[in-house]
């Protein structure tokens, strides 16, 4: 077992990583994500850590066969449930029930792409230790919003939703404020089953980054 409390931080110098601020699809990169994403690049390359900054590896449009894909794999889940609970979700239950639309030949074709999807996105970390991309690549919405277009629920998951299909660790961490003082996110992703080394990675990164902040704290109650 791992004693994940007691992991220690990664040494930077001498890492690589992949950087890649632009996958091809999904939200354009925001100018306030791109300037601290810029800023996080150069404290690391600061510590001795090489970056390669990948050209964007994927064309406009490619992320949404794994769309119909998931709104497939949603709807069916959402039909198991009792008929009370199917619409509870007011963003999640329209979105997957377009799926009722989607012929068995097209689901087929869809699993097919994903699959290539998967191997394109695995192939990203080949010869660097670590990726790094925006999680999100515009500042934070509202907190209740579904996301940054109302009318496309998926495109402000585009940077996410890749390591879901390779199985690749990944995690959050803060790398400086928007101009109205939310975080925005820097996304470490390792290796297939590299949790140890991504945890590893972030607790060096956060430490060398906090200085970008301040973050925001909780206010203690009274």
């Amino acid at each position: 077992s791992v004693d994940y409390s007691a992991l220690e931080a990664l040494p930077l110098a001498g890492l690589t990583v992949g950087y890649v601020p632009d996958l091809g699809f999904g939200l354009a990169l925001d100018a306030e994500v791109e300037t601290q994403m810029d800023q996080a690049i150069e404290h690391l390359a600061a510590q001795g850590v090489a970056i390669r900054r990948l050209a964007p590896p994927f064309l406009p449009g490619d992320q949404k066969p794994v769309e119909r894909f998931y709104q497939a794999r949603y709807n069916a889940e959402l039909c198991a449930l009792p008929p009370g609970e199917r619409d509870l979700s007011p963003v999640i239950s329209p979105w997957a029930r377009q799926a009722n639309d989607h012929s068995a030949t097209e689901l087929f074709n869809d699993m097919k792409a994903t699959a290539v999807l998967r191997g394109r996105t695995m192939a990203m970390i080949d010869g660097v230790d670590f990726l790094l991309l925006p999680t999100v690549p515009v500042p934070p919405y509202a907190a209740d919003a579904s996301g940054h277009d109302p009318d496309d629920f998926f495109v402000s998951r585009c940077n996410t939703f890749l390591f879901n299909i390779t199985e690749q660790p990944c995690i959050s961490i803060p790398c400086g404020l928007s101009d109205n003082g939310r975080p925005i996110g820097l996304q470490i992703v390792g290796a297939r089953f590299d949790d140890v080394g991504v945890l590893r990675m972030a607790h060096s990164v956060a430490g060398l980054l906090e200085p970008l902040g301040p973050w925001p704290r909780p206010e203690a109650s009274t």
